[in-house]
Formats: C-alpha cells, sequence, structure tokens
C-alpha cells in the first residue's frame, strides 16, 4: 500500500495505521502567489523555552522580533520541555523530552502566561516529544514524538484534551524537531533534520533545516523551499506559524538574536531577523509559541447541570449553560424547560404548594455575576420577582431571596434532602462553600438594588452563532434562548456565574477562566 493510501486510509477513518515519513527530494514552490507579508514579526509576543544544560528547562518570553527575551518565572531542573504551542482558547502548553529527572518523560503541561506556573494534564503515547501544534480549527493536539512519530489528540465533551485518545498515526525514521499548523488548519509544517546518507542523530553533519509540508486533504508529504533553506548550516529547533502565514523559525545554541528568520512557504521567500548578538543568557531556545493579543476573548464555554434534579417538577428543568465573550460583549445562552417568560404550567405539584405560589407564576431569577467579589446581575427574565422592573445589566447590587413568594424551599440542605442527594448546581455540588447549606431565605438570588449600566439584547437559538449544546453533552430542553450585553471594564478576569428557578427546584452555575492575554 502506498503513503499515500494508508494515510488516506487514516483520515477517513480515524484508525492509526503505520506508515514511513522519509524526506524525499526538495519541491520547490512554482507560480506560487506570494502572500503580502515576509515583513518581520507578527506576534504580540513569543514564548519559549530555554534548554540549559541537558534538561533544565527556562520559559522565557521575547518580542515578536526576538529581542528583550526575559525569564517567565522560576527553572525547572530536570523537566526537559522541548516542545510548546498556544491553543485557540489562547492556552499556553508545553511537552517534555526523555532526557528527566523527574520521573515523566512524554509529559504534557499546561503553562501559566503570567508565572510560568505548571499544570501535569498526563502522559502522551510518546516517550519523548520534540514539537507540538495546535490545529486552530478543530483545537486539536498533533505532535511529533522522537523515533516513534506524529501523533494525534482529540478533545472530550468537557472542551480538554483527551489524552485517552493518543495515538501514533504516521511513524517514521526521521527526526522532526518542531511543528506548526498554518492558520487555515490545512498544511502541518515540521523542521526535519537533513540526513548525509545515514540516520545517526548525533552526526554534526544532521543538522534540522528542511521543512516539511504535510497536506491530510490529499495525503500529500513533501520538502519544500529546500534550496533557499540550504545555506543554512545552523540546527533548527523551533519554528511557529504567524498570523501572516509565515513561518519563524529559531536557531539550536546561537549567539544571536532567538528569531534568527522567517520565511514565506508557498513562494521561499527568506526574510533575515535581526543579526546582531544576544544580550541574554537564553541562547538555545527549543520551541517558540506565536500569541496575538485577542484581549479578554473567550469561545464557547460549556457547563452541564445534573439531569431530574427539579423534585418531579420537570417544568422548571435545567439541562444546561454556555458563555462566551468577543469583543467585550458576553453572550449567555440557556436549555432548559422554560423560557425567559417563565412558566405558571405547575402539572406534578400539589394544590397546597400551587397556592402558596404568590402571583401564580414562577421565573428564572437574575443571573448574578461574581468577579472575585464585585458582583454584578442581569435581569433577562421578562417576568420575575426582581425589584427592578427593567431588565439589563445591573452594578453596585445587593441581592436577596424570593423562594416564599414561590413556594420554594427554604434552604439548600431542605432542597437536597427532596431529590436524595442526587443533583448538582452544574460546576457547583449542591453543599459546597459558596452558597449556605442551612440558611433560610437566604439564597442571593434576584436583584434587591442596584444601578442598571446596561442594556441586553434577547436572542432565539437561531441568534446563537456557533453554540452546540448537543455536542457538548447539553440536550433536552424545550428552550433555547439566550442574551447579550456590554461588559463594563470593570469586568475583568474570572468569574462564577449563577442563576435559579425561582423556587430553587433547580439551579446552576458555571465557572469562566477568562484566558490571560499576552
Amino acid at each position: 500500500m502506498t503513503r499515500q493510501k494508508l494515510l488516506r486510509q487514516l483520515l477517513t477513518t480515524g484508525v492509526a495505521v503505520t506508515a514511513t515519513l522519509t524526506l524525499s527530494a526538495p519541491v520547490l514552490a512554482e507560480d506560487a502567489d506570494t502572500i503580502d507579508m515576509v515583513t518581520g514579526p507578527q506576534c504580540d509576543v513569543v514564548f519559549g523555552v530555554n534548554d540549559k544544560a541537558l534538561n533544565d528547562s527556562q520559559i522565557v518570553f521575547m518580542g515578536g522580533d526576538g529581542t528583550g527575551v526575559t525569564a517567565l518565572g522560576v527553572e525547572y531542573p530536570g523537566h526537559d520541555i522541548e516542545a510548546m504551542d498556544i491553543d485557540a482558547n489562547n492556552v499556553l502548553y508545553g511537552a517534555s523530552g526523555d532526557d528527566v529527572t523527574n520521573g515523566k518523560p512524554g509529559f504534557l503541561y499546561k503553562i501559566n502566561k503570567q508565572t510560568a506556573a505548571l499544570t501535569d494534564i498526563g502522559k502522551l503515547c510518546v516517550d519523548e516529544a520534540d514539537g507540538i501544534s495546535f490545529n486552530l480549527m478543530d483545537n486539536t493536539l498533533w505532535g511529533w514524538g522522537q523515533d516513534q512519530g506524529l501523533f494525534h489528540i482529540t478533545r472530550g465533551v468537557d472542551g480538554e484534551l483527551d489524552l485517552s485518545t493518543c495515538q501514533i498515526v504516521l511513524t517514521g525514521p526521521d527526526e522532526i524537531e518542531d511543528l506548526t499548523w498554518d492558520n487555515e488548519g490545512e498544511i502541518l509544517y515540521g523542521v526535519g533534520n537533513v540526513f548525509d546518507g545515514d540516520h545517526d542523530a548525533s552526526n554534526d553533519s544532521n543538522k534540522a533545516r528542511a521543512i516539511v509540508a504535510y497536506t491530510p486533504a490529499t495525503s500529500d508529504i513533501q520538502q519544500i523551499c529546500r534550496a533557499e533553506m540550504e545555506p543554512i548550516t545552523s540546527e533548527i529547533e523551533g519554528i511557529e506559524m504567524q498570523p501572516d502565514g509565515s513561518l519563524m523559525f529559531t536557531y539550536h545554541d546561537e549567539n544571536r538574536v532567538s528569531i534568527y528568520g522567517y520565511i514565506d512557504p508557498s513562494s521561499c521567500m527568506l526574510y533575515s531577523g535581526l543579526d546582531e548578538p544576544n544580550p541574554t543568557k537564553f541562547t538555545d531556545i527549543e520551541a517558540l509559541a506565536c500569541c496575538v493579543d485577542k484581549g479578554s476573548d473567550l469561545p464557547w464555554t460549556y457547563q452541564k447541570d445534573y439531569v431530574g434534579d427539579a423534585t418531579g417538577f420537570d417544568a422548571v428543568e435545567i439541562y444546561g449553560m454556555a458563555v462566551k465573550i468577543e469583543g467585550g460583549v458576553m453572550t449567555v445562552a440557556i436549555n432548559a424547560n422554560m423560557g425567559p417568560g417563565g412558566t405558571s404550567n405547575f402539572s406534578g405539584l400539589s394544590s397546597d404548594i400551587i397556592n402558596k405560589i404568590a402571583d401564580g407564576h414562577i421565573g428564572f431569577s437574575d443571573l448574578v455575576l461574581d468577579f472575585s467579589g464585585t458582583k454584578y446581575a442581569v435581569k433577562f427574565a421578562t417576568d420575575n420577582d426582581s425589584s427592578v422592573t427593567s431588565t439589563g445589566l445591573y452594578a453596585n447590587v445587593t441581592l436577596k431571596d424570593v423562594t416564599a413568594e414561590n413556594a420554594g424551599f427554604a434552604s439548600f440542605m431542605a432542597y437536597n434532602n427532596a431529590i436524595g442527594g442526587n443533583g448538582d448546581l452544574g460546576a457547583l455540588a449542591l453543599q459546597n462553600d459558596y452558597f449556605s447549606w442551612y440558611a433560610a431565605r437566604r439564597v442571593p438570588m434576584s436583584i434587591k438594588t442596584g444601578t442598571k449600566v446596561g442594556d441586553i439584547t434577547p436572542l432565539s437559538a437561531s441568534d446563537l452563532t456557533g453554540l452546540n449544546f448537543a455536542g457538548n453533552g447539553i440536550s433536552g430542553g424545550t428552550y433555547t434562548f439566550g442574551f447579550s450585553f456590554q461588559m463594563t471594564e470593570e469586568m475583568d478576569g474570572d468569574f462564577l456565574a449563577y442563576f435559579f428557578t425561582e423556587c430553587i427546584n433547580d439551579g446552576m452555575a458555571i465557572k469562566i477562566e477568562v484566558p490571560p492575554s499576552c
């Protein structure tokens, strides 16, 4: 079976196959449309990892032109972090090689972009990760394992990388030092060793300076720009795609500015970086990650609610919610058995309970947004017992409980007893450190006082562009609806958002971690 047929089988069936990647004769771009680029740096910040001695790793950041290399956080002795990239959510990841002393070869980490703190995600399906890259179209992770090949990892329904899906999809004897996807998610570029008649990676003549282009749609693997790269005698250890479609690259053990140059992979036009001494001690940048400042934008982030915890009152069952932030506008989507207008359908409730519902109607509480203790609230329900009458975003809020006038449970403990402990509040357990477990009629759920600071835009299901509840395990609600509003400048950082039905027969919370900017 030919290599192309093997790859085509892989792409159509999703089954791992064994194939061999060998760098073939160079293929140069002919009659290529030169994109309007190769003018230099395009990234706001470039993250990298400096390799000290054999395996001591120091996370660094620098300007888009490679200048101003600065240590970020502490050095990690024995971690041997060899690979790095930023995903579609603007989260920085790193992966380790096999020269570790911490017992974690081939491990994946999240890296805090403000402090360089490492969060251990787990073991990859390779023992030494040479390079990793996210396809920004589906946010899956691809990487190269030394002497093992190309691996691929998908995401679970929670949006996190599922390391159990890690599989090697292409094997080969050649060494790929680093990988990067193009901005359209169509071509995966790698920089590979040029072998002079053998495959001895320790041979000094085996320098990584061949750019490999893998196009999944055509199962095509080619060397590109070999003639243009041939004069380069140093080993390239890191490559990274820029927003304009050019590749930036860095040398191994280089005493000049860390980013040597940029190349247009479609035309092979080469642009030299700054050829000046590197005044820092960080001269061996192993990997690069281009960060483009997206502000505080956040893609759709989902939270599923426990289904069946509405105490038999199905009309108020909540299934899940999602939040998106784009250009300072927050959009909230809800899937539930009642819409923003609430319900007067009390099927399943006794007449004694129905008679205690003051206005013969139950609605949603207001949505409370807690930014580390500074609270805002959104009145989105068209008919509820909030003390304010106009829908919108409110600041300087005080909150009140409205369970009594809605024949609701007096406390979370009472609610828990009614459902036999089988339920949750989405991102929070029923018994948690945020809400009082015993306090009667003390749920901070609806606006008592506040200052209106903005209007909301009601949204139907068809208005919620890009929303995919079903693909994230949320389905079953009769209504899908939402609303959007302009955030204030003070609404910054991570936050907790929650809402209830006014009887607290159901409710949910979502924790939002806003990706830090560069």
